[in-house]
């Protein structure tokens, strides 16, 4: 009984307190009943909140890890929701089908596919997508002869827009995404039009800063 009173008196003092603990355990209450309901419907509206994203950084290996962190800082710099995955169109192709499915479905609008050697990967992902394909290919081996080879030779009705081998590309991948983007964003066709100001203030004042005999 001490201890009863003792908590009434606590809950008292901090009515605050008590409410939010008592809208806590109401709210708990409404999820598990909804769990029980309709599991699978809840987990993935949850899901669906906290990942939605609109362009997706693919590597071929994790040694292409500094080029995909280049793509995704162009991308970060125009406010564009996106993530880095690493998945072997050789290694694990049927994991590579079973993300696309599931990054379409949480709107992803374009892909960056990066690879190296015999780089199949921008190709294996526009054979099962429809959506755009933009492949950076790698110099690991041959100058990236073989790997630029492998992304851009791709059969008609198949395209894949590719880039430059190495950091270059993959920055300019990040770029070409947001610039289609900004063909149905107003927002993002403004980010873009300050991002080539900005280009072009950089470049007058690295000229004025250079050295001169």
């Amino acid at each position: 009984l001490d201890t009863f009173v003792d908590r009434r008196d606590v809950f008292a003092r901090n009515r605050a307190t008590h409410n939010l603990v008592h809208k806590f355990e109401a709210f708990c209450t409404f999820v598990l009943s909804g769990l029980e309901t309709n599991p699978h419907m809840t987990v993935l509206t949850a899901a669906t909140r906290l990942t939605n994203i609109q362009v997706s950084v693919i590597l071929g290996s994790d040694s292409d890890v500094d080029l995909g962190n280049a793509a995704i800082k162009s991308l970060r710099g125009f406010d564009i929701k996106c993530e880095l995955k690493v998945i072997s169109a050789h290694r694990s192709p049927d994991v590579l089908v079973d993300y696309l499915k599931s990054s379409k479905e949480r709107g992803c609008k374009a892909y960056i596919a990066i690879a190296g050697m015999a780089a199949h990967l921008a190709g294996a992902v526009a054979a099962h997508s429809s959506s755009p394909v933009l492949g950076v290919p790698t110099a690991h081996s041959l100058n990236g002869l073989d790997a630029i080879l492998s992304t851009l030779q791709m059969p008609a009705g198949v395209p894949v827009a590719t880039f430059a081998a190495g950091t270059a590309g993959a920055t300019n991948a990040g770029i070409f995404a947001a610039q289609m983007l900004g063909v149905s964003d107003p927002s993002m066709a403004e980010k873009m039009v300050e991002f080539k100001k900005e280009l072009r203030e950089k470049t007058i004042q690295k000229d004025k800063n250079l050295a001169r005999d």
